[in-house]
C-alpha cells in the first residue's frame, strides 16, 4: 500500500509538471514574465487584435537598460534590420500626442517596396505590438491577421531581456508554406543576432 500511495503520488506530481505551460526563457536567470500562451501582457489583450495563432517566439539578452533596448526594438529598425534602410513616421493619429503611441503608423521601406504598420499598443520602455496594414502595403505579405509584439524586462543584472512574438495566419498562395521560416531565419535571428554583435548578450531559448 506504502508503495502505492508514493507512485501515485509520483504521477501526480509529474502529470502537474508536464500540464504547466514552460515559461519563454530556459535558464532560470533569464526568464519572461510571460509565459507564450499568456493572452495579456501587461495591458494590452493579444485576442482583441488577432484571433492567429502564436507562430514565432524568438528571446535574446542585450546588455543595455530596457529604456534603451526599447529604443533599439522599437525606433531603430534600420541599425539592425538589414532589410529596411528607412523608416518613416506618423504620429498624427497617436494616443501620445505627436510621439509613438497607439496609432502611429511606422513605414518600412524595403527601396522597392513598402510595408505600412499601425501601432496597436505602445507602453513606453516596456511592450509595444504592431499590425502590418496589408491594404496600405506594397511588398508582398502572404499573411493575415498579423500581430507582432516586442517585450522589453529586465535581465536582473542591468541588462535586458527582450521578447519578439509574432501572431498570424497564412495566405493561399505559393510562398505562403515558407513564411514562418523566411520571416524567422532571414529576419528576426539575423536582427536579433546584429543586437548582440553591437551590443553584447546572448540568444535566449524560448520553450514552449
Amino acid at each position: 500500500m506504502k508503495k502505492l500511495i508514493i507512485t501515485l503520488t509520483a504521477i501526480a506530481l509529474l502529470s502537474l509538471r508536464a500540464s504547466a505551460a514552460p515559461l519563454e526563457g530556459s535558464e532560470p536567470r533569464y526568464t519572461s514574465h510571460y509565459r507564450h500562451t499568456d493572452q495579456q501582457i501587461g495591458d494590452f489583450v493579444v485576442d482583441q487584435s488577432t484571433t492567429a495563432p502564436l507562430q514565432i517566439v524568438l528571446m535574446a539578452r542585450l546588455n543595455v537598460p530596457p529604456v534603451q533596448a526599447f529604443d533599439l526594438v522599437s525606433r531603430q529598425l534600420t541599425a539592425w534590420v538589414a532589410q529596411i534602410p528607412h523608416v518613416e513616421w506618423d504620429h498624427k493619429n497617436s494616443a501620445a500626442a505627436g510621439e509613438c503611441g497607439k496609432g502611429s503608423v511606422r513605414v518600412c521601406d524595403f527601396g522597392k517596396d513598402k510595408i505600412v504598420e499601425n501601432i496597436a499598443y505602445w507602453k513606453e520602455g516596456s511592450i509595444y505590438a504592431y499590425k502590418v496594414a496589408s491594404e496600405h502595403s506594397t511588398a508582398p505579405f502572404p499573411i493575415k491577421n498579423h500581430l507582432g509584439i516586442f517585450i522589453v524586462e529586465s535581465d536582473g543584472s542591468g541588462g535586458s531581456l527582450i521578447t519578439w512574438r509574432q501572431y498570424f495566419n497564412r495566405k493561399f498562395s505559393l510562398m505562403a508554406p515558407m513564411v514562418r521560416w523566411g520571416m524567422r531565419a532571414k529576419v528576426m535571428e539575423p536582427g536579433l543576432r546584429k543586437l548582440i554583435e553591437q551590443h553584447g548578450g546572448e540568444l535566449v531559448k524560448a520553450n514552449f
